[in-house]
């Protein structure tokens, strides 16, 4: 009934897009470093959530698994000893992956003044403050852009390499 439950829940989340969600979030919790926060993972966990269900569902019938229940393990003592350490390497690249998504939105968002208040730095903000001078002084919304767009791919690289290493199949071939 849970199981149920939450996955409806996540199909109703990932029903609205991920952009117009976080918007409408900040738009009604107002500006800040915290509801920013709040704002990205309320929608991020669906991600995680889903993947780990599709992984846990797989592994649960393997032969393993129906050893150590045979062996009389707890269905806790099988989920964390035998299923977690063999879903983990997933759960790590798909969070290395999306985290370069959650920095565009946290530049998005400060972009359009909805992120960071304007006290603290952010790099959606510089480039916004940048773009009044970009026929002067290009390099003020330039430079903030170049490094966003460089940590992005940097996570990208960090999440394919993670999974050229952690994924055992790609070993293999």
């Amino acid at each position: 009934v849970l199981d149920r439950a939450l996955a409806r829940f996540t199909e109703l989340l990932l029903a609205f897009p991920y952009l117009i969600f976080v918007i409408g979030a900040m738009s009604v919790m107002g500006p800040g470093f915290w509801n920013l926060v709040w704002a990205l993972s309320f929608k991020g966990w669906v991600e995680f959530y889903r993947l780990a269900r599709a992984l846990v569902m797989s592994e649960k019938n393997r032969e393993y698994v129906e050893a150590a229940r045979v062996l009389g393990r707890s269905d806790g003592v099988i989920l964390t000893c035998e299923i977690l350490p063999n879903i983990v390497n997933s759960m790590l690249v798909l969070g290395t992956l999306r985290m370069g998504n959650m920095i565009v939105m946290e530049s998005s968002l400060s972009f359009l003044g909805l992120g960071i208040p304007p006290r603290m730095p952010a790099w959606g903000s510089m480039i916004n403050d940048g773009r009044r001078y970009m026929l002067t002084s290009p390099w003020v919304a330039t430079f903030p852009g170049l490094a966003l767009a460089l940590l992005v791919l940097g996570m990208n690289l960090l999440g394919e390499g993670l999974r050229d290493v952690l994924d055992p199949k790609m070993m293999e071939g």
